[in-house]
């Protein structure tokens, strides 16, 4: 069999589609990619696919339907350290902060200068009570980037829980310098200079 025909397939089944037929879709990419896994358009085109039904399904709130999207974006390239950093986000949207964490770790092994998945590893160990953890995971971060707000802004955060208000002002303060709207106005509101 030709893999243009799946090729075909694949899209006109793609543009038909109203989201019911996603299994089939799937299984036409499966086939297409056994005929010639070497074809690097259709593993882009499969990748695309699966990434944006995984988007789709989050911003619908259908978290479950998402991770199965998106752990077939992971499985699909597993050197990718942004696609995992993404299923990270949606395990901790489910409420699974203790996969989400493993999601964390695993993309920073495969790329420890993606800073995005140090900060959403310290955010799920501070949603699953870990704030000591979190804070060593921001300083993971700092040592990358001392210029990343956010990094700033979730450690404020943190610290505000453990009802540390001089590195909390600290955290404000540095976030505020880099640009910060939002730690400006706690500062204004809580009348400290910056």
């Amino acid at each position: 069999t030709d893999w243009r025909g799946y090729r075909a397939l694949t899209n006109s089944a793609m543009q038909l589609g109203n989201g019911t037929n996603n299994e089939e879709i799937l299984q036409l990419f499966e086939r297409w990619i056994a005929i010639d896994p070497s074809k690097n358009s259709m593993r882009n085109e499969y990748l695309q696919y699966c990434a944006q039904m995984s988007k789709s399904y989050f911003q619908k709130r259908n978290i479950d339907s998402a991770i199965v999207y998106g752990l077939k974006t992971i499985e699909f390239d597993p050197a990718s350290a942004p696609l995992y950093n993404n299923v990270g986000v949606l395990f901790r949207a489910a409420g699974n902060n203790s996969r989400a964490v493993e999601i964390y770790k695993q993309a920073i092994h495969i790329d420890s200068t993606f800073i995005p998945s140090y900060i959403n590893l310290g955010n799920a160990c501070d949603d699953l009570g870990k704030p000591e953890e979190a804070l060593y995971w921001y300083g993971s971060a700092l040592r990358q980037d001392s210029t990343d707000v956010s990094i700033y802004e979730n450690m404020a955060i943190t610290y505000y829980k453990l009802n540390d208000s001089i590195n909390y002002v600290a955290s404000l303060t540095k976030a505020a310098r880099f640009g910060s709207g939002e730690a400006r106005q706690f500062l204004r509101q809580m009348g400290i200079p910056h």
